[in-house]
């Protein structure tokens, strides 16, 4: 075999593997004959589902609409406009288009969102598709031109859908108040601190919160609430509802706690939200009920403000454990534990002195005696020798 026939060989093969190769990204292919070429358009969906669903098929539709009067159209076209259905993530062949005159055929391709259900969302890009039809022999010849929204020319036709659900209304989530009641009788009303904690950080939470926990301010007796949110994803979300323990002087501290229990579920496109609140006996409540007992002679006993029973209380048991935490603070520094105050240490140094000379006079006073009595038996005896 020669060298040029090697040659050729070789090059003929290279030019069937460019065509293997670039088959599968062209936009569009035909087939042509001396009246008439044919040509389809090749489209890619890419389509992403946020949800569990299972019924969320992926279906989106399009439409394939002529910019010029007269234009050739895919079969099943009325007025010019041609309209198909992609599903899930897969690549199509629309329906072919013939041409039999030379010239140039403008379309435009995009999804069409008046016919998508709630929660799937259409990728907006518009393809412009321009075909040049020339006959540069015997046969007719085309010539395809894409471009995107942005002008840009590229070599394939690609849209990226996706089903998310809309976010739950936050107008229809049930906000559970904070009810705060105080036994006793306060000159002036105590202010008292709650905390709304997230089970995980990442939780959606009201607006002001910080790190997953939002606090709120009642003073005295009162009802507030936290406020609300709205969800974005399916799934369980728990909260807790607890009162913190800043130490207010002569009250005792509720240390219920309440969980709020939030299932999300997508219902037709839409986050719709079911929620359960509960105490620490696991009983269903519609509010959160907190209960200070204030007693004014906590002070008397304990001395002022009771802040060694308050920040034993609230460093032993926290927020959960504050009037446990209060009642053995007090004990542990109320009168029975606690240390000596002012003037306390001359009293023991008068006592120390007392009970050295109560021990002197004592140790004196057997001194005496035996010396008297020795004196005694010695005249005794002086007496008896004469």
């Amino acid at each position: 075999m020669s060298f040029y026939r090697k040659a050729n060989i070789r090059i003929i093969a290279f030019c069937l593997l460019i065509a293997c190769v670039s088959a599968p990204i062209l936009p569009l292919t035909g087939s042509a004959s001396a009246d008439s070429v044919t040509a389809m358009f090749r489209i890619e969906q890419i389509f992403t589902k946020n949800s569990s669903v299972s019924d969320a098929d992926g279906v989106f539709f399009y439409t394939l609409i002529a910019l010029d009067d007269g234009n050739p159209m895919p079969e099943g076209s009325i007025r010019g406009r041609y309209a198909f259905t992609i599903e899930g993530t897969r690549i199509i062949n629309a329906d072919p288009i013939t041409f039999t005159n030379t010239g140039i055929y403008r379309y435009e391709l995009s999804t069409n969102p008046d016919f998508a259900p709630t929660g799937y969302i259409c990728d907006d890009q518009i393809y412009t598709i321009t075909v040049y039809v020339s006959r540069p022999v015997e046969d007719l010849k085309t010539e395809i031109i894409v471009q995107k929204s942005s002008g840009r020319k590229t070599g394939s036709i690609s849209f990226e859908n996706s089903y998310t659900p809309l976010a739950s209304d936050r107008a229809l989530m049930v906000d559970p108040p904070v009810k705060k009641t105080v036994s006793g009788n306060p000159s002036t009303p105590g202010t008292f601190v709650f905390a709304l904690t997230a089970g995980n950080p990442s939780n959606p939470m009201p607006e002001g919160s910080i790190n997953g926990v939002k606090t709120m301010v009642i003073v005295g007796t009162g009802e507030k609430d936290f406020g609300t949110w709205e969800y974005t994803r399916e799934g369980t979300y728990y909260y807790t509802i607890s009162e913190v323990n800043t130490g207010e002087a002569r009250y005792t501290y509720d240390d219920t706690i309440y969980t709020i229990t939030d299932v999300v579920r997508d219902v037709n496109g839409q986050l719709e939200l079911s929620r359960t609140v509960t105490n620490d006996a696991v009983k269903q409540v519609r509010t959160c009920t907190y209960i200070n007992k204030y007693d004014e002679t906590l002070g008397e006993r304990y001395g002022t403000g009771d802040t060694s029973g308050s920040t034993s209380g609230s460093t032993s048991g926290g927020t959960n454990g504050s009037t446990s935490g209060s009642t053995n603070g007090s004990t542990s520094g109320g009168v029975a534990a606690r240390g000596p105050k002012t003037g306390d240490d001359t009293m023991s140094e008068l006592y120390t002195f007392l009970l050295w000379a109560g021990i002197a006079v004592i140790v004196g006073c057997v001194v005496f005696l035996i010396i008297a009595g020795k004196r005694k038996r010695e005249e005794t005896e002086e007496r008896a020798w004469q």
